[in-house]
């Protein structure tokens, strides 16, 4: 038994140093951002992309927020806000989300789409939609992050390499939820256009770092 332990304590000894060495996040881990929110309810909500016309989105978060380290992002939870949110359950026909590392601010993208998205963009959800939430959690929030997306393709995150940029085209809208947003300036900002073809993003938006409080999950 002793001897049993032993092997056991030096294979996890082993495997932390290597994770150390590599920078690498734990399969299972996860990141919620932005982290000041983690377990408070945003300042703020959000109708973009999931809740609305159909619409293009972009949202950058800074790599500073994620201080696990390397790792495939393999699912994406949100939640509903706790004012104006609502429990809802709804097939969105028609969804494409990419990941890609950027090398634009968090506080400053672009107004055209393009110029955010790095080289390693990956379309890692495309097709129908399944989104629910049972709107869980404490009556003043946070409510619960219930709200899954599962990546078909997962995504290679190095935060070394630059912050992470979400990209969203809903091309066919739906009616789903308020969700929880933080206004961060330092951390995230945002763009968007109801015209989903258009390469450039609408003018004006008077809350552009107001992004969605959002949970990475590694796997």
């Amino acid at each position: 038994m002793e001897m049993t332990c032993r092997m056991v304590f030096r294979a996890s000894t082993l495997a932390l140093a290597l994770l150390t060495l590599t920078g690498g996040a734990w399969a299972g881990s996860s990141v919620t951002v932005p982290s000041t929110v983690q377990g408070a309810e945003g300042n703020s909500d959000n109708l973009y992309p999931l809740n609305g016309d159909p619409i293009r989105y972009q949202q950058v978060i800074a790599a500073s927020e994620f201080s696990t380290g390397a790792g495939w992002i393999n699912q994406i939870a949100l939640r509903p806000d706790a004012a104006a949110g609502a429990a809802f359950s709804e097939t969105l026909a028609n969804v494409q989300i990419n990941l890609s590392t950027t090398k634009r601010p968090a506080n400053s993208l672009s107004k055209t789409f393009a110029l955010n998205i790095g080289s390693d963009e990956t379309v890692v959800y495309s097709g129908s939609l399944p989104l629910s939430s049972a709107y869980s959690g404490a009556d003043g929030g946070p409510k619960d992050f219930d709200i899954i997306i599962t990546l078909k393709t997962p995504f290679w995150y190095d935060p070394t390499a630059g912050n992470l940029l979400l990209d969203v085209r809903n091309f066919s809208g739906g009616k789903t939820s308020q969700l929880d947003a933080q206004d961060a300036p330092d951390t995230t900002s945002r763009i968007w256009s109801l015209d989903i073809d258009s390469p450039t993003a609408a003018s004006g938006d008077p809350y552009p770092s107001a992004g969605l409080v959002i949970r990475f999950f590694f796997g």
